[in-house]
């Protein structure tokens, strides 16, 4: 029987000599010594080519051999000699107690696979005390060990390290059950690696010193982490104990201190009349009866989205991305108890994904969730799935495969689900919200709400603020766009979205009222003419950036873009515009408004003063 590790083997001291260990272990040190090849083998959840790299290099020169060993335990899963473990571990291996926790012994490479799953059994690892050299020759088998979870360095997004007064490592490491790259099934209580989705949405997020930060449904830990390392006071809840077991020890290996509470959704940091989930804290506090909600500045969540069907759902729970309510109302139960933690000027990033009824728009479930809640919301579409795209995505993902009798039974359940309830698709992509600093039309007005671009004319930094403020009027009814976007993802997220998301109140301005635009430039035009003719039958607006979005715009639409140069307001512009086409003015005015009003929530203009 293949041994269980238990997160009670996750120790302080462990996660300390761990640190030290693997100070050198980061992604483009491993990529150095792997090659690139093996690397992006890795990017695909295919190990092999890392693997055969690995091995030849950690038999290699000094200069590469502890990464490639280091890389070989926690990276892809390898059994490594003992004497070589040793040598790459020096600071774990000095406590031959805590190398055990870490490590475990297997008779051959073979013999044993990476353990990670749920169960209290844990199998001897290395008797204390011996340090023996392995046997060579004669055919005697060398003592071999192997990692007992994964530990992977990930890179901190580019955006964040400025807000942590320069004090925040380039990379972090991130201890959590083994995955799909060893090849390893997920149990019903699995803590999953860094991947894509978590990757995103730490690109999306943004945290400030002495922020409240809360992180929900916090798995291994690292958007927590990433919160603390900028400055931030980090609250972190999760239903799952080996989750939170994980999230403590690579707070530690990262030197940063988090508050961890077990319970479901906002359920730690709600009022409740008995006693509160247990808290895991650094300062082990104890939590008794909650009268007043805590409120946060900002709130960042992977929650537990994916859509199951019931009868799917009695088979097998992964609650990891499960949360085991009907359909998306997950989903919509969180967003709509958000108001309830969330301050005035608070921020919300979050991933999920929405169910599409039949004969009804995408964003008919978003805009539902939002109404009435007083928050300013963005809806970003990135991907839209059929029911049976998405079925397979998940069923591959909880390890099935048409080889396995469960597939296919599974698989009727899940989609007889969507049927009977009319889904016809499955909208995935980005939530992000505000809480406005007055939506009740007082003359309160909000922070400098418009940015200017790192690209623009004269190279200002990003996070410039303009001279001018959102007027309170603006701020009177809440803000709501919901857009589908399919390009590729911005090489900077976070900023692009920051720089729309400033400068929301403009988009129902009066063409007066937009005075100060001008565009930015990763917007190009493109004109497209039958050979012989002058005239263009086609113009569009593109970006080289964003989501590279296209638009189609008339000439007086590109005429009026081309002369925004921050001097003139867009209605003189268009008037301009008027009598060169010797058009009514109103006329151009309707026709260019609503197509500026697309550019900006685009990226495409920006406001300048």
């Amino acid at each position: 029987m293949v041994p269980v590790f238990t997160t009670e083997l996750l120790s302080d001291e462990a996660a300390d000599r761990l640190r030290a260990d693997l100070d050198g272990y980061s992604w483009p040190a491993i990529e150095e010594t792997l090659g690139g090849e093996a690397a992006r083998a890795v990017r695909r959840e295919q190990r092999l080519p890392a693997l055969l790299a690995a091995r030849a290099a950690s038999a290699g020169s000094a200069e590469y051999r502890w990464i490639a060993v280091q890389a070989r335990l926690f990276l892809l899963g390898d059994a490594v000699a003992y004497d070589e473990a040793v040598l790459a571990l020096p600071e774990l291996f000095d406590s031959p107690n805590l190398a055990s926790a870490v490590l475990q012994e297997v008779d051959h490479p073979a013999a044993e696979e990476p353990t990670g799953g749920a169960g209290e059994g844990v199998r001897e690892g290395f008797v204390p005390g011996y340090h023996g050299s392995p046997a060579s020759g004669g055919g005697t088998q060398k003592r071999l060990v192997r990692a007992r979870f994964q530990i992977v360095p990930i890179a901190i997004p580019a955006h964040l390290p400025a807000r942590g007064s320069g004090m925040a490592p380039s990379r972090l490491l991130v201890a959590s059950d083994w995955g799909e790259l060893v090849g390893m099934l997920p149990t019903s209580d699995h803590v999953m690696p860094v991947g894509g989705a978590t990757r995103t949405l730490a690109a999306l997020a943004d945290y400030r010193p002495g922020q409240r930060v809360l992180d929900i449904g916090t798995g291994c830990g690292i958007h927590a982490i990433l919160a603390a390392l900028c400055g931030a006071r980090v609250t972190a809840t999760d239903t799952s104990a080996r989750a939170l077991a994980y999230a403590r020890f690579n707070a530690r290996m990262a030197g940063v201190r988090l508050d961890l509470r077990q319970g479901s959704l906002l359920e730690p940091v709600l009022p409740s009349s008995g006693e509160q989930s247990d808290v895991q804290s650094d300062d082990v506090q104890s939590v008794g009866v909650q009268v007043e909600p805590e409120l946060f500045d900002v709130v960042v969540s992977n929650p537990p989205f994916v859509i199951t069907a019931s009868a799917v759902r009695r088979q097998v729970v992964f609650s990891y991305r499960d949360g085991g309510m009907p359909g998306d109302s997950l989903q919509a139960e969180l967003i709509g108890a958000l108001p309830r933690v969330l301050r005035a000027g608070g921020r919300v990033w979050m991933l999920g994904n929405w169910e599409i009824r039949d004969e009804a728009a995408w964003d008919t479930g978003p805009r539902r969730w939002v109404e009435g809640l007083g928050l300013d919301a963005w809806f970003i579409q990135r991907e839209y799935l059929e029911p049976c795209r998405y079925v397979e995505m998940w069923l591959r993902d909880g390890g099935l495969t048409t080889a396995d009798r469960e597939y296919e039974e599974a698989y009727a359940k899940w989609l007889t689900d969507f049927r009977d309830r009319d889904v016809v698709g499955i909208g995935m992509g980005y939530v992000l919200l505000g809480r406005p600093h007055s939506n009740l039309g007082t003359d309160q007005s909000p922070p400098a709400a418009a940015l200017v671009s790192s690209d623009s004319a004269d190279g200002m930094p990003l996070s410039a603020p303009a001279t001018h403020e959102a007027p309170a009027a603006a701020w009177k009814k809440p803000w709501l766009r919901c857009e589908a976007l399919g390009g590729p993802a911005p090489a900077s997220l976070h900023d692009y979205t920051e720089r729309i998301w400033a400068q929301r109140w403009l988009l129902d301005r009066s063409a007066d009222e937009l005075a100060v635009l001008r565009p930015q430039n990763n917007c190009v035009e493109h004109r497209l003419h039958i050979p012989g003719q002058s005239d263009p039958f086609l113009v569009k607006l593109a970006q080289t950036n964003g989501f590279a979005a296209e638009v189609e715009v008339t000439s007086a639409v590109a005429a009026v873009v081309g002369a925004c140069d921050g001097e003139l307001s867009l209605g003189v512009l268009c008037d301009a515009v008027a009598d060169l086409l010797g058009e009514a003015a109103e006329s151009v005015r309707a026709e260019v408004l609503p197509a500026v009003r697309e550019l900006l929530a685009l990226g495409m203009l920006t406001a300048w003063e």
